[in-house]
């Protein structure tokens, strides 16, 4: 009776459309939840204009699409022994957060972190240093100021044309980094993502924000390029070395 059982319990479960994948995760910042929504009136709350769970919820999006199993974790308090980190708008950047994401990184992991994210310390406090604070070295590039255009902005990545549903953009400026892509419509053809390598691992960065399905599509490409079987050619075609590496902002 009991063999008959498991294998009833395995032929249902041969037949489920998707078995779960442990190896990505979504971090969440309870402290960049409340920094990002001050009462009315305080300037925070006009330039982080798309509501920070809205863009943790979208980054959701490539993986349910992909039917792909993730999870929520806290920076501070986690191991980072997975595949794949995205880091959503994580506007609050504690010591600890920087820190294990430097170490992620350079023992060869992967993280796509989106616009908005390390603008103020661990005491709401923005950052005297370059921007994103405690990382502009790891992603290396030095994020400088951000618009809002009258004509949304149109992407070349990857072969193909991408157009953003958002009116705001960061300009990135390069420092190790090398462009995957750039704004076509922009009066400088802004880059909206760059490259680089840490020890192991490697990062991207996107100049988005993660505020609608349709307007994550380019970090949603760069994630799945970046979870792809065959990922060796991947990191190749996006500049990366080593186990892996990759960010949004």
């Amino acid at each position: 009776m009991e063999t008959d059982r498991r294998g009833a319990f395995e032929a249902a479960d041969a037949r489920l459309p998707a078995r779960p994948q442990t190896g990505d995760r979504i971090a969440y910042s309870f402290d960049t939840a409340i920094a990002s929504r001050p009462p009315s009136g305080n300037t925070a709350r006009d330039y982080y204009s798309t509501p920070y769970h809205e863009q943790v919820r979208h980054a959701f999006q490539p993986f349910y699409e992909d039917n792909v199993d993730v999870a929520l974790l806290n920076l501070t308090n986690s191991t980072l022994q997975y595949r794949l980190l995205v880091v959503p708008g994580l506007y609050v950047m504690d010591e600890r957060s920087a820190a294990a994401v430097r170490r992620y990184v350079r023992e060869g992991g992967t993280v796509v972190m989106t616009a908005f994210s390390a603008k103020v310390d661990e005491h709401n406090q923005w950052f005297g240093t370059p921007l994103p604070g405690r990382l502009d070295d790891v992603f290396g590039i030095r994020t400088s100021e951000f618009y809002r255009p009258s004509v949304l902005p149109e992407i070349a990545f990857e072969g193909r044309s991408l157009r953003a549903s958002i009116d705001f953009y960061e300009v990135l400026e390069p420092r190790s980094a090398r462009t995957l892509a750039t704004f076509t419509n922009t009066p400088r053809d802004h880059p909206p993502s760059r490259s680089t390598t840490t020890g192991r691992g490697a990062q991207s960065t996107w100049a988005l924000r993660h505020s609608h399905p349709s307007s994550g599509r380019s970090c949603a490409v760069s994630m799945r390029a970046w979870r792809r079987e065959g990922t060796g050619d991947s990191r190749r075609r996006l500049g990366a070395s080593g186990r892996g590496g990759g960010s949004c902002t």
